[in-house]
């Protein structure tokens, strides 16, 4: 019986593995096809099959399935001829596996624990946990009953807060606003930040925060949502320096509270120095050359992001502690007093496709390196995308 157990386990972890893997497959090509769409004009009908039959060879030495659509996309859009961009599905399936500690991946990136793990100083400021259950303070000292009055003590002084899962906010799900209003807190679908409230919800891990006050510089670009800059960064096999692969800034749609592609968003690539792109790209792949908020204004004319080297040693810093993970993805901002603060660390399943699209092959330089040292590490993910 134990065997058989045993073995329908292994057959239905396969059997989603392979779903998962076709669902993955069909969500890219969407991407793609978006991108080709919306911008016909940038396709040409013929490409450098030199180059295409390069870039068939590179990735072929995985044995893994892949399409050359991704070399066609990524070339005309971002107007970079290579054969470094990386397959989405190999990134996914093989790359993130053998450069990533994955099975680690949402102790490290658990929202509860930023101030606890990493330098404090850089995160939003913890008001309240729940935890397993349980409630607790900005100090992680437990609250054995969150009533009324101990809720209206933690938010003393907040004109805003944030509550998101702790675990999985990905393009901006589960976050929710509140605002103080006539003594209270409301979100947007009206809903009171409540005692009553937060012990309905208890079940599922969630954190309160303070929400930070953009720079200027940034709240021009949307004036309703935080807008970030994502940095990938990447500690090297061969010399343990804590790299920048690509970064680029999210900006969100006009009315939107978060800044995701997703949510109706749009990025820009930033060059190695943090200067904007001409253009950015939307989720449905249309192209932008103007900011949102101020369509008089093209993106060519804003130069570089302001602070952006505080981004980077910021995100350097972080990422130098957390030792079992080589790629990293940093959703960070600059707060009004000119400080570089981190939003959300991502450690798995981390977005490839826009990256490329707008900037180029996502590992720059590096490709080789990291193509050659998954290649010697290889491990195929085993595990279910959550």
């Amino acid at each position: 019986m134990y065997k058989i157990i045993n073995f329908l386990e292994w057959l239905f972890r396969k059997l989603a593995l392979r779903i998962q893997f076709s669902i993955l497959i069909n969500n890219f090509n969407s991407q793609l096809n978006g991108i080709r769409i919306k911008n016909k004009s940038l396709f040409k009908t013929g490409y450098d099959n030199q180059l295409k039959k390069q870039y068939v060879k590179k990735w072929s030495v995985f044995n893994h399935p892949f399409s050359t659509e991704p070399f066609k996309v990524y070339s005309s859009s971002s107007g970079i001829a290579s054969a470094d961009y990386v397959p989405d599905n190999i990134f996914y399936w093989i790359i993130e596996p053998s450069i990533n500690r994955l099975r680690t991946n949402f102790a490290y990136a658990d929202k509860n624990f930023y101030e606890k793990f990493y330098t404090p100083g850089f995160f939003p400021k913890g008001i309240l946990h729940c935890i397993n259950n349980g409630f607790y303070d900005g100090n992680y000292q437990l609250i054995p009953s969150l009533d009324r009055i101990t809720l209206e003590n933690l938010l003393s002084g907040q004109g805003q807060v944030v509550l998101k899962p702790s675990t999985d906010s990905r393009g901006g799900r589960n976050i929710q606003i509140f605002t103080r209003t006539n003594g209270s807190f409301v979100n947007k679908a009206n809903e009171t930040l409540s005692s009553e409230y937060l012990n309905r919800i208890r079940n599922s891990d969630f954190v309160v925060q303070e929400r930070i006050a953009p720079h200027p510089f940034y709240d021009r670009f949307n004036h309703t949502s935080l807008n970030t800059v994502r940095i990938m960064t990447y500690k090297s096999v061969k010399t343990g320096n804590i790299e920048v692969l690509c970064s680029l800034l999210k900006m969100g749609k006009p009315g939107s509270q978060v800044d995701n592609l997703h949510s109706g968003g749009a990025i820009v690539a930033l060059s190695d120095s943090g200067e904007l792109s001409d253009f950015g790209i939307c989720s449905d792949g249309t192209f932008v050359h103007h900011l949102f908020s101020e369509p008089g204004t093209k993106l060519s004319d804003i130069g570089t992001v302001y602070n952006y080297d505080k981004l980077v040693e910021a995100a350097k810093t972080v990422a130098s502690q957390v030792l079992n993970f080589r790629l990293i993805s940093f959703d960070m901002c600059i707060d009004s007093t000119g400080s570089p603060r981190v939003i959300e660390l991502n450690l798995g399943n981390q977005g490839t496709a826009f990256f490329q699209a707008c900037r180029g092959p996502l590992f720059g330089d590096f490709t080789d390196e990291i193509l050659d040292y998954c290649l010697a590490n290889k491990k195929v993910r085993n595990q279910i995308l959550l």
